[in-house]
């Protein structure tokens, strides 16, 4: 098996790739520090390109814009006929509304949830599995999920049933 991250140096992109490695699961990283930036539209196609003997491709680099959902779409649409697998890496914010200013992350992670049910409901007429996880606060407070958890609930949606659409992670 063998996997793309974006955002492979981040909080959550580096438990993965940790993990992925004691799994013996071979990663290809996509991150500004290594070259690829997912707001320039030529890296996002390198990435595309790159990662096409990847079986699972990790949507988890966040910018602060549509970047993350531009780069679903373009990747959709060269996987959607194989049997491959793209990970959303969401948030239960993208529902939260109780902040006094518009809170564009939330907007931002919408979108994403927006996307990924887009995908998901063509299912029948396509072999790609898109899944969205959405986990809540992320980090090493009490309150927080760890995220070497996180890695390891990625990976176990990665490897199971094919049903697991969209979970939320608290």
């Amino acid at each position: 098996m063998k996997i793309a991250i974006t955002g492979h140096t981040g909080l959550v992109g580096n438990a993965l790739v940790y993990e992925c490695v004691k799994q013996e699961i071979k990663v290809l990283g996509f991150s500004t520090s290594n070259g690829y930036d997912i707001t320039n539209p030529a890296d996002v196609g390198r990435m595309i390109k790159e990662c096409k003997d990847c079986d699972i491709f990790v949507n988890n680099a966040y910018t602060n814009s549509f970047h993350q959902v531009d780069l679903l779409y373009r990747l959709y649409d060269v996987w959607k006929t194989t049997n491959k697998t793209i990970i959303n890496i969401g948030t239960t914010a993208s529902g939260y509304y109780e902040h006094e200013e518009p809170w564009m992350y939330g907007t931002h992670k919408s979108a994403l949830d927006d996307a990924c049910r887009r995908m998901q409901s063509e299912h029948n007429k396509h072999p790609l599995r898109v899944i969205n996880i959405k986990p809540y606060c992320i980090g090493e407070e009490s309150y927080a999920i760890p995220s070497k958890q996180l890695a390891k609930d990625i990976l176990w949606c990665a490897t199971h049933p094919r049903h697991i659409a969209e979970i939320t992670i608290r």
